[in-house]
C-alpha cells in the first residue's frame, strides 16, 4: 500500500502529470500549464527511486519481531471545517467567529490508532500511526509537515530512530482550524509543532501501555473496479468558458472551479474510465 497523505508542502507530484494534456485543445493546454500544479518529472523519478529504496531497506531489516496495538485519543488539534449557518446551508471555512455560525456540520475522529513493533531483544523497530486531519499546518517551503512533528515527538520520547508510518484516516473535512475559535491562529512551524507533539504524544502514552505479542495473523485483500468519471453538463461547461473568457475580472473562486471543469471535460473525452483500486490489509486485530 501507498499512503498518499494529503497535504499543501509535499513535493511537486500534481495535479497535472507529464503529457496528461498535450492533446487537449490550446486554451485547456494553458489553463493546465499555467494555472494549475504540474508534477515535476524529475521529482516523479526521485520519489519512485525513494519508495523503492524503503521498500528494500525494509525487506533487507526483516527480524522476527513481537507487536502490539492499541489507540487512544487526541481532540484538541483537529476540527471539522463545515460549519452550520444561520441561512439553512453549511460552508466550509465560514470564518474565524463568524456570527451566523451556528455548529459544526459533522464530527471529528479523535482516534489515535497505534500499532508497535519490537525486535526480540525488546527495541521498538517501528511504529504505525493513524489520525485523522490534513497535513495543512504550512510550516514553509517542501515538507512532511506537521506528521515530521509526530515521528520526532514519538522518536525523542523514547530514544529510538524507528520510523513511524503515517496513515492519514478519514480526514475529508477535517482540518487543524477551528472556526469557533476565538484565538489568534498559529503559525505554520508552530501550529506544525502544536498538532504534531499532541498526536505524537498520545501515540507514545499507547505504545508505552500495549501489550505484546508473536501471535499476528496477516491477511490482505485488493479489488480494482472501473468507474466512469462525472461528466459536467453542457451548460456547466458553456458556463465555464465564460468565466475562464472573463480573465481576472471573475471572482477567483468561481474561475478556479470553471479552470477545473474545462481541465475535467478534456480528460472525460480522453480517459471517461479509471480503475481505482481498494484494499485491506490485516495486522493482527488491526485492519
Amino acid at each position: 500500500m501507498i499512503g498518499a497523505t494529503h497535504s499543501h508542502t509535499s513535493g511537486p507530484v500534481g495535479l497535472v502529470q507529464p503529457g496528461e494534456y498535450d492533446g487537449a485543445p490550446a486554451e485547456v493546454r494553458r489553463l493546465a500549464a499555467e494555472e494549475t500544479s504540474n508534477a515535476n518529472p524529475g521529482y516523479l523519478l526521485r520519489l519512485t527511486h525513494e519508495i523503492v529504496q524503503g521498500v528494500k531497506a525494509a525487506s533487507d531489516g526483516c527480524v522476527p519481531a513481537q507487536l502490539g496495538f492499541g489507540f487512544g485519543e487526541e481532540r484538541e488539534v483537529a476540527f471539522n471545517r463545515r460549519l452550520k449557518m444561520k441561512q439553512g446551508v453549511t460552508w466550509s471555512h465560514p470564518g474565524a467567529m463568524n456570527p451566523d455560525i451556528v455548529d459544526y456540520a459533522a464530527p471529528i475522529d479523535p482516534q489515535v490508532g497505534v500499532i508497535g513493533a519490537w525486535d526480540m531483544k525488546g527495541n521498538l523497530i517501528g511504529t504505525v500511526v493513524n489520525f485523522s486531519c490534513h497535513a495543512t499546518t504550512d510550516p514553509g517551503g517542501i515538507s512532511a509537515n506537521w506528521p515530521y512533528y509526530l515521528e520526532r515527538t514519538i522518536q525523542g520520547a523514547l530514544h529510538t530512530r524507528a520510523p513511524v508510518v503515517f496513515l492519514q484516516g478519514a480526514s475529508g473535512d477535517v482540518t487543524q482550524m477551528d472556526n469557533l475559535s476565538p484565538h489568534i491562529r498559529r503559525g505554520g512551524e508552530e501550529w506544525a509543532q502544536f498538532v504534531g507533539g499532541r498526536v505524537g504524544a498520545e501515540a507514545v502514552k499507547v505504545l508505552l501501555g500495549m501489550a505484546r505479542s508473536t501471535d499476528v495473523p496477516l491477511a490482505s485483500r485488493a479489488k480494482v473496479w472501473p468507474i466512469k468519471r462525472r461528466a459536467p453538463s453542457a451548460e456547466h461547461v458553456a458556463r465555464a468558458r465564460k468565466v475562464v473568457a472573463a480573465g481576472k475580472a471573475a471572482d477567483s473562486v468561481d474561475r478556479m472551479f470553471a479552470k477545473e471543469t474545462l481541465l475535467l471535460e478534456h480528460l472525460v473525452a480522453v480517459t471517461p474510465e479509471v480503475e481505482v483500486e481498494v484494499q485491506a490489509i490485516q495486522v493482527g486485530p488491526a485492519v
